[in-house]
C-alpha cells in the first residue's frame, strides 16, 4: 500500500551504541546477542503497529501513524533490552524520535528532510537513551512518560538548531554525558539551510583519509559540493577535536598577505603587537586538538600552502581540510579529488523509482519541493528529470539552481533550456557568494585564475564532444601561439585546476558539459569556432576512414571501444558538417561510421543522422550521396520500415547505374534483395541476388562474395530448398573464415544455426549458434548478441528447454527494444507467447502473441505474421475456440503458400491435422498430416515427421485400427529420441491422451477375457 500524498508519520530510528568494538571484543557471542536484539525489537514494534521499512546492519528504520505509538514502543525497548542479561556483548540501543512528513511507496518511506533529522537526533544519544524533537513530543497525548526539555541543540547535519528532550519513564536510565551535538566542542562551522544529500562513498573515502594524514585537500571543479563535504565531514568529526573545529572562508579574500589574519579571526585569536600575525598563530595551535578548514584556496595557494606547512610543523595534534580548484604541492598533502554526483547513464531507460536512487535526482527533488512542495517525480517526467541530472553532469550546484527554476517552469522547460544553460541558471540565493548566484558568475570565477594560454586551450578544446585523446588535443588544438610541444603541459595545467578530467584508465581528456559550454561561447565570440570545427572535421574524418578497415580485422573490439570513445566526436563532426560545413565530408564521415552504428546496434541513432545528411544532400557528391541512400535504406529495413528502405535503394541503384559503379550497384542489388525477401518476394530477392553474385565473383572481391552467398543461401532456405541452402552457407563460412572477419564469420555461423534448426537437428543448430554468441560477445557485437540470445532462446525451446528459452529470449527483447528493431522485437512477443504457451500459461500467451501479430502487421513482416498466426490458432485449439483457429491456420497457411516456404506450410498443415481431429474430421485430419508429412521428408526434418506420424496414429486410433496406431506411435517416440528433440506441448499431450486410451482398452479387453474364461460351479 503506498500514500497518493505525503503525511506526517512518527518516524523512530534505532542503533547499537558501539557494535563495532563489541564485535572485535566478542567475535563469538556478538552475532547472538545481536540476534536477541532483533527479536526483542521487532516484536515491540510490530506490537506497536510499527513498521519496519528498513534495516540496515544492526539498526531498524520504522513508521509510526502516531507519535504515542513511537514513544511507547522505544520506552519498553530500552527496558526490555535494559533487562535482558547478556552473556558478554552488553547491547545498549541509542533511539531518536521524530515527527514529519513522509510517504509511504512500497515498501519504503521517503521524505528526507524527516529521515535526515531522524538520524541526527539518534546520533546524538547514548545507548540505554530515548531522544525526541520537542514537536513530536508536544503532538504525543501524555502517557506514563515525561520529559526532560535538552533546549535547542545544532545536530550534525548542520542545519538550525532542533529542541531536543529525552524520554523520562520509570525503570529507564536518566543520566547521560552531554549530548553528542555540535555544542559540545568548539566550532564556528556556519548554518545550513538545506540537507546535505548523498556523497556517502565520498564521506567515507574522506573520513578515512584524514584519519591517516594531517592535511587534506580536496579537489574538484567549481560547484562540485567541496564545501558543503568539508563542513559535513567536520560535523561528524568534531567529538575527537577537544578544541574543536574551524572553518576559514578565503574567497573573498584578494590579498594573501592577510591570510594568517583571517585564520586568526575566525579561530577567535587575540594577535599580540610584539608578535606577527603569523607567529601568534602558530603559538596559539601548538597544543591544539583541533581541525580547521581553509575554504577555497585556490586564487591563494602559495600562501595557503606556506601557512599550512607551517601550522602543522608547530601543532603534531592539528589536523587541517583544504578545499580548492588545484593542490596545494606542499609537504605532507593528502589529495583527493571530488567527483559530481551521480548521475543517470544518458540514453538508458530507467523507472522512476530507478531514477529517484541517484544522488544528483534526489538533489534536485529536494530543492525542487523546497519552492514548490507538490513536486514528486512521476512516471511522465522521471526521463526529464535524469536527463537535466545528466546534463548538468551532476554538478551540485547547478542542479540547485536548475531546481530553482521549477518555482516558474517545467522540468521539461528547463530540460529544454539547458542548451541556454547560463541564461537559465541564475537566482541563485541572495545571501550566497556572488560567485554561486549564477553557473555563469561560478565558472568565470575559474576561468579568470587562468593563464592566457590556458584560456586559449580552454577555448579550443571545447570543440570536442565527449572527450579527446592527447593525440587528436596536439592535432586539432596547436596554432602559431601554442605549440604541439606545449599542449602536455597546458593540459596537465587545466587537469590541476580542475577545468578538464584526466580518465587514467581510458587515457582520456573531458570537460563538464558546463564548463565545454562556457569554452564554446567564448570560442563563437572569437570567431575562431569555424575553423576549428573544420579540424575537428579532419581529424574525425581520417580516424573512421581508417576504422572501416580494422572493423574486419583482428583488432576489431580494439577499434569498436575506440569509435564508442569518439562517438560524441563524429555525431559533432557530423553535425557541423550538416549545419554548414563540409556536407560532402559529413556524407563520407557517415558512411564511413555506418558499420560501427550496425555493430553496436545504435539503428535509431544511425537512422536520425543519415536522414538529417539526406535532407541536406542538394549539393552533395552525386556519388556520395548515392551511397548515403544506400546506407540509409539499409537502416530503415533494419527499423521495420521497408517502403522507406526499398525507395531509397532504389534511389541509390539509379546514381550508381548512372556512374556505372558495379561495386555500389551490386551492394545496392543485395541490400535490395534482403527488403525484398523480408517482404515475402524470394522469387524476386533470388533473381536480384543472383544479378550481385555475378558481378562479385567477377569483381573477385572475397567479402562482396560471402555476402551474397548467406543472403542467397538464406532465400534458398525460406524456400525450403535445404540442401543448396546449406552449400550455400557453408560456402560463405568458409570464405570468411580465410578473411578472419570475424563480425562475418558470426553471421555465418547463426544463419547455418537457424537452418540446421528448420531442418530438426537441433544440437547441431545449438552448436553453431552458441560459437556466434560466443564470438559477438567477445567483440562487444550487440546486434550479434541480440541475435544470438534470440536463436539460442528459439533452439532451447526445440529441445524442451523451456526455462533458459525465456530467459534467452528476455534477454534479446531487452537489446531490441533498445535499438528499435521492430521485426526482430515482434518475433520475441510471438516465440514468448510460444514459451508461454508450452508452460500453460495460456493467457499470457495470448498477450504476449497479440502483441508481436499486431507488429508485424505494422510493419508487414509476411513471414513473422504467418508464424504467429498459427501459434495463436494453436493456442485456440487448446482454449476450445475452435471456429476461430481454423481461421487463423487458414489465413497463415495462405500467406506460406505464397512465400513458397515449404517448412512453415508443412508447421501450419500439421497443426490443421490435429485441428480437424479434435472437431472428427479424420479424413480432412489424415489429408492435412500426409501433406505435412510429404513436405517434412523432402525437408529431411526428423521431429516434423515425428510430428506428423503422431497425428497420424491419432488417426488411426480415432479410425478403430488399435494395432497400426501403437505401432506408429513407437515410431514417432523413436524418431524423437533419434533426433534429440523435444515434441511440443500438443504432441506431447496427443502421445500422452493416445496411451491414456490404449491402456483403457487393453484393461477392458482383459477385464473381457477373465470373464468369458470364467465358469459357474453347479449347485
Amino acid at each position: 500500500m503506498s500514500d497518493s500524498n505525503p503525511k506526517n508519520y512518527a518516524i523512530l530510528f534505532t542503533d547499537i551504541e558501539g557494535s563495532t568494538k563489541l564485535a572485535q571484543q566478542y567475535p563469538d557471542t556478538m552475532p547472538i546477542a545481536v540476534d536477541r536484539h532483533h527479536k526483542i525489537l521487532s516484536e515491540i514494534f510490530s506490537r506497536h503497529n510499527g513498521f519496519v521499512f528498513e534495516f540496515i546492519g544492526d539498526a531498524f528504520c520504522v513508521a509510526f501513524d502516531n507519535i504515542e505509538d513511537a514513544i511507547n514502543s522505544a520506552i519498553e525497548s530500552q527496558k526490555e533490552l535494559a533487562n535482558t542479561v547478556w552473556d558478554d556483548a552488553e547491547i545498549k540501543v541509542r533511539i531518536g524520535v521524530h515527527f514529519g512528513q513522509a510517504q509511504k511507496v512500497g515498501e519504503k518511506f521517503t521524505g528526507y528532510m524527516t529521515m535526515a533529522r531522524t538520524h541526527r537526533i539518534m546520533s546524538a544519544a547514548y545507548g540505554g537513551q530515548i531522544l525526541i524533537s520537542r514537536t513530536a513530543y508536544d503532538s504525543a497525548p501524555k502517557g506514563e512518560f515525561k520529559m526532560q526539555d535538552l533546549g535547542e541543540r545544532r545536530l550534525k547535519d548542520l542545519i538550525q538548531p532542533l529542541h531536543i528532550c529525552q524520554i523520562i519513564s520509570e525503570g529507564l536510565q536518566t543520566e547521560f554525558p552531554p549530548l553528542k551535538t555540535l555544542d559540545a566542542r568548539p566550532n564556528n562551522l556556519p548554518f545550513q539551510l538545506t540537507n546535505f544529500i548523498g556523497r556517502e562513498k565520498e564521506m567515507r573515502e574522506v573520513k578515512e583519509l584524514l584519519a591517516g594524514t594531517h592535511l587534506l585537500t580536496l579537489l574538484g571543479s567549481g560547484g562540485s559540493g567541496k564545501t558543503r563535504l568539508a563542513l559535513q565531514v567536520a560535523a561528524d568529526a568534531i567529538d575527537h577535536y577537544n578544541n574543536g573545529v574551524w572553518f576559514v572562508e578565503l574567497e573573498q579574500l584578494s590579498d594573501s598577505i592577510l591570510l594568517p589574519q583571517t585564520i586568526n579571526q575566525a579561530l577567535g585569536v587575540q594577535e599580540e603587537s610584539q608578535k606577527s600575525p603569523e607567529d601568534t598563530l602558530c603559538a596559539y595551535v601548538k597544543d591544539k586538538e583541533m581541525l580547521i578548514i581553509l575554504d577555497n584556496c585556490e586564487h591563494i595557494a602559495d600562501a595557503c600552502a606556506h601557512i599550512s606547512e607551517k601550522l602543522l610543523r608547530s601543532a603534531p595534534d592539528l589536523k587541517m581540510i583544504v578545499t580548492s580548484r588545484e593542490a596545494l604541492k606542499c609537504d605532507g598533502e593528502q589529495t583527493h579529488r571530488l567527483p559530481s554526483l551521480e548521475t543517470p547513464q544518458k540514453g538508458k531507460k530507467y523507472t522512476p523509482e530507478q531514477v529517484a536512487e541517484f544522488e544528483s535526482v534526489k538533489l534536485f527533488v529536494e530543492r525542487a519541493q523546497a519552492v514548490n512542495t507538490a513536486f514528486e517525480i512521476t512516471g511522465e517526467n522521471a526521463a526529464v528529470i535524469a536527463g537535466i541530472c545528466s546534463d548538468l553532469d551532476g554538478i551540485p550546484l547547478a542542479i540547485e539552481l536548475a531546481a530553482a527554476r521549477i518555482k516558474v517552469l517545467s522540468v521539461e522547460k528547463i530540460f529544454e533550456r539547458l542548451s541556454d544553460r547560463f541564461k537559465l541558471l541564475t537566482g541563485g540565493k541572495r545571501t550566497a557568494l556572488p560567485r554561486q548566484q549564477t553557473l555563469k558568475a561560478l565558472i568565470d570565477w575559474s576561468y579568470e585564475l587562468l593563464a592566457d594560454n590556458e584560456k586559449r586551450m580552454w577555448e579550443k578544446l571545447s570543440v570536442f564532444s565527449g572527450g579527446w585523446t592527447m593525440e587528436a588535443a596536439e592535432n586539432i588544438c596547436h596554432d602559431d601561439e601554442i605549440s604541439e610541444y606545449d599542449i602536455l603541459d597546458i593540459l596537465i595545467n587545466l587537469t590541476e585546476k580542475s577545468i578538464i578530467i584526466y580518465d587514467g584508465e581510458k587515457d582520456r581528456y573531458r570537460m563538464l558539459e558546463s564548463i565545454r559550454q562556457y569554452g564554446d561561447d567564448l570560442l563563437n565570440g572569437s570567431g575562431k569556432k569555424e575553423a576549428m570545427a573544420a579540424l575537428h572535421l579532419q581529424h574525425f574524418m581520417k580516424l573512421a576512414v581508417t576504422s572501416e578497415a580494422k572493423l574486419t580485422g583482428d583488432e576489431v573490439k580494439k577499434w569498436l571501444e575506440i569509435l564508442e570513445s569518439e562517438n560524441g566526436n563524429m555525431e559533432a563532426a557530423m553535425h557541423w558538417s550538416v549545419s554548414g560545413g563540409d556536407k560532402d565530408e559529413g556524407g563520407k564521415l557517415a558512411a564511413s561510421f555506418a558499420n560501427y552504428w550496425l555493430n553496436r546496434g545504435y539503428l535509431t541513432t544511425a537512422n536520425y543522422w543519415l536522414d538529417l545528411i539526406i535532407a541536406e544532400s542538394s549539393d552533395m557528391n552525386i556519388a556520395i550521396k548515392g551511397n548515403i541512400l544506400g546506407i540509409s535504406g539499409l537502416f530503415a529495413n533494419m527499423l521495420g520500415d521497408s517502403d522507406k528502405a526499398e525507395r531509397l535503394i532504389e534511389e541509390s541503384l539509379v546514381i550508381s547505374r548512372e556512374l556505372g559503379n558495379k561495386d555500389d550497384i551490386a551492394s545496392g542489388l543485395n541490400n535490395l534483395a534482403t527488403v525484398v525477401y523480408e517482404k515475402g518476394d524470394y522469387k524476386k530477392a533470388r533473381e536480384l541476388i543472383e544479378e550481385t553474385l555475378e558481378i562479385d565473383r567477377d569483381s573477385g572481391d572475397p567479402s562482396k562474395i560471402s555476402f551474397s552467398l548467406i543472403n542467397l543461401g538464406t532465400v534458398a532456405r525460406l524456400q525450403g530448398d535445404y540442401k543448396t541452402a546449406q552449400k550455400l552457407l557453408e560456402e560463405s563460412l568458409s570464405i570468411r573464415k580465410k578473411a578472419k572477419n570475424k563480425f562475418a564469420i558470426s553471421s555465418s555461423l547463426n544463419t547455418l544455426g537457424i537452418l540446421h534448426l528448420n531442418l530438426g537437428e537441433y544440437e547441431k543448430a545449438k552448436a553453431y549458434i552458441r560459437e556466434g554468441l560466443d564470438i559477438s560477445e567477445e567483440l562487444g557485437n550487440k546486434y550479434g548478441i541480440a541475435d544470438g540470445f534470440s536463436l539460442m532462446g528459439n533452439v532451447e525451446v526445440a529441445l524442451g528447454n523451456i526455462k533458459s528459452a525465456e530467459k534467452f529470449q528476455k534477454e534479446s527483447l531487452a537489446i531490441f527494444e533498445e535499438m528499435g528493431k521492430k521485426n526482430k522485437i515482434a518475433d520475441c512477443y510471438s516465440t514468448l507467447g510460444f514459451i508461454a504457451h508450452q508452460n500453460d500459461d495460456k493467457v499470457k500467451a495470448l498477450e504476449l502473441l497479440e502483441k508481436g501479430l499486431e507488429l508485424q502487421r505494422a510493419i508487414g513482416d509476411k513471414f513473422g505474421i504467418a508464424q504467429t498466426l498459427q501459434r495463436i490458432g494453436s493456442l485456440k485449439i487448446s482454449n476450445g475456440i475452435y471456429p476461430e483457429a481454423e481461421a487463423l491456420l487458414e489465413e497463415s497457411l495462405a500467406i506460406r503458400g505464397k512465400l513458397g516456404h515449404k517448412g512453415g506450410t508443412a508447421e501450419c498443415l500439421n497443426t490443421l491435422g490435429n485441428y480437424n481431429l479434435l472437431v472428427e474430421n479424420i479424413d480432412v485430419a489424415r489429408e492435412k498430416f500426409l501433406e505435412a508429412l510429404e513436405l517434412h521428408k523432402q525437408l529431411n526434418n526428423e521431429i516434423g515427421v515425428s510430428s506428423d506420424i503422431v497425428g497420424l496414429a491419432s488417426v488411426l486410433f480415432k479410425q478403430g485400427k488399435k494395432a497400426e496406431a501403437v505401432s506408429l506411435l513407437a515410431m514417432a517416440e523413436n524418431l524423437e529420441k533419434a533426433s534429440g528433440a523435444i515434441l511440443d506441448i500438443d504432441d506431447k499431450k496427443s502421445i500422452a491422451s493416445l496411451k491414456e486410451e490404449l491402456l483403457k482398452i487393453e484393461l477392458e479387453l482383459k477385464d473381457s477375457d477373465t470373464l468369458g474364461n470364467s465358469t459357474s460351479e453347479p449347485p
